[in-house]
């Protein structure tokens, strides 16, 4: 019994060099996630839309107006960026600002807004293994002139 293993053994160790020599050794592995189809880009977009859309119409643009008149020269940046991640379920289970616009008070109001509108609809199953988190920006644009926003 022992040198029949003992024979198997060699012989599967006697083959691994023949077949790296034969130059058919198997890919190295990837854990790149594959690239999406031309529907699941689809659905990624409408989802973005979606977020868009639901987030930006709970921002309070009279206050993000004030801040911007407040803030005055402490703005660095037009826009606020955050990274955030969304639970199979809609629920928001990650966010941070990747981008501030430099002044605290208008950031906040975004984390808010972003925070006040989940929980989400649920995101497409397979967007939830493509990538780790979703970029939301939110442009700041100035009120146009002579506008009142008290």
């Amino acid at each position: 019994m022992r040198r029949v293993l003992f024979a198997i053994i060699v012989s599967l160790i006697s083959a691994i060099p023949n077949v790296a020599n034969a130059g058919d050794s198997p890919p190295p592995l990837s854990f790149d996630t594959p690239p999406l189809t031309p529907q699941q880009q689809t659905e990624m977009l409408e989802y973005r839309l979606y977020l868009s859309e639901l987030i930006g119409s709970q921002v309070d643009l009279h206050r993000v107006h004030a801040l911007v008149r407040e803030g005055g020269n402490l703005l660095q940046a037009h826009s606020v960026k955050f990274k955030i991640k969304i639970s199979p379920n809609g629920r928001l289970v990650y966010r941070r600002i990747a981008l501030s616009c430099g002044y605290e008070p208008l950031d906040s109001l975004f984390l808010t807004t972003l925070e006040n509108a989940a929980p989400f609809k649920s995101p497409p199953s397979f967007a939830i293994y493509q990538s780790e988190s979703i970029d939301v920006t939110f442009a700041i644009v100035s009120p146009p002139r002579g506008e009142n926003t008290n």
